[in-house]
């Protein structure tokens, strides 16, 4: 609390004026040190506007990373690197010193003596730079349990956030055994991104949620999902560009489940609606590149099995009508 100076204002007047300080309005402060400073507790952050706003209306601001990361900061929508920057000048925390800005500060007359006390003495503080999210173990940690398809998900164990959250005394993660997958708040505490960075993440990933987890499909799963709409395709005569989804989904739910058929459908084509009975229907524009390239696919293959080295453009043009320079490029699109 605010203790009155023992010491009289004259006598702090003749130490200001050996110190080069002039005189001002307001009370003079009396900076006491505690015999408790707690300079490995207290840090000092300065903090960029939109942060600061955040933290004012109450938003989430969490600090995010594996004990073998360097840690970052992340708003809803933005991630910023913590960096240590030394100052050559001592940073003395109180929490009872008073500001102009204070109410009570005015309750002082000019010249007042009151005393405050520092609680920490820093010579360092955090400061924030705005940084791309750092979402490559995203990748890593999708690729442990990709979705192959119903026939498989009976053998997984479920380990929930529970199990999977476990840490030792020392902070260290508990590392679960097996094949897992991850819930969206699992992700959140892995991945260094803000949520609306981890959301925009998986997107480009192509993941989809499968019963409140976050997976990939297993490339040939994805193959096998596409290439039985594309059966239906012929099957049925429906234009590339104007797809029925109702009736896609009503020939295709016996295949596979509809939350397979849908991702497919809106990872390789546009939704909208039709002009004919205003139904809702789907491009299928993604879905000519994507043949094209499994085609490829297995004409490489192919080639492999015969012990070829080389691949006559010839041949290769005949087939896929694409030059040869091309493969490698349309093939690296479509990698999981």
């Amino acid at each position: 609390g605010i203790q009155e100076s023992r010491r009289t204002e004259e006598e702090v007047h003749v130490t200001a004026q050996a110190a080069g300080l002039s005189r001002s309005h307001g009370p003079v402060q009396l900076l006491r040190f505690s015999p408790h400073l707690n300079a490995q507790e207290l840090k000092l952050m300065e903090l960029p506007s939109d942060v600061l706003e955040a933290l004012k209306k109450g938003d989430r601001v969490v600090v995010r990373g594996d004990p073998s990361d360097e840690a970052v900061l992340c708003t809803g929508n933005r991630t910023y690197e913590l960096k240590i920057a030394e100052t050559s000048n001592a940073l003395l925390l109180s929490p009872d010193l008073f500001v102009p800005s204070n109410a009570q500060f005015q309750r002082f007359g000019d010249g007042s003596l009151v005393s405050s006390q520092v609680v920490a003495c820093l010579g360092d503080y955090f400061e924030l730079r705005c940084c791309q999210p750092k979402t490559q173990k995203l990748r890593e940690l999708l690729s442990e349990c990709p979705y192959k398809g119903p026939e498989y998900e009976g053998g997984l164990v479920d380990l929930g956030a529970s199990e999977s959250m476990d840490t030792f005394p020392e902070g260290v993660q508990k590392k679960r055994k097996g094949p897992h997958k991850y819930t969206v708040e699992e992700l959140k505490e892995r991945v260094q991104a803000s949520d609306a960075e981890l959301l925009e993440s998986l997107e480009q990933q192509q993941a989809c949620p499968v019963d409140g987890f976050w997976r990939v499909f297993d490339p040939d799963y994805r193959d096998r999902v596409v290439l039985s709409i594309l059966t239906l395709l012929e099957e049925e005569d429906w234009n590339y560009f104007e797809v029925p989804l109702e009736g896609c989904m009503g020939k295709l739910l016996q295949l596979e489940p509809r939350f397979a058929i849908e991702h497919c459908l809106k990872w390789y084509g546009t939704a909208f609606t039709s002009d004919m009975g205003g139904k809702v229907s789907s491009r299928l524009d993604g879905m000519c590149p994507f043949n094209l390239a499994v085609q490829i696919r297995g004409l490489l293959q192919a080639v492999r099995r015969k012990g070829l080295s080389v691949l006559r453009r010839d041949d290769f043009a005949a087939r896929s009508e694409v030059q040869l320079s091309r493969v490698h490029e349309v093939l690296a699109g479509f990698r999981p």
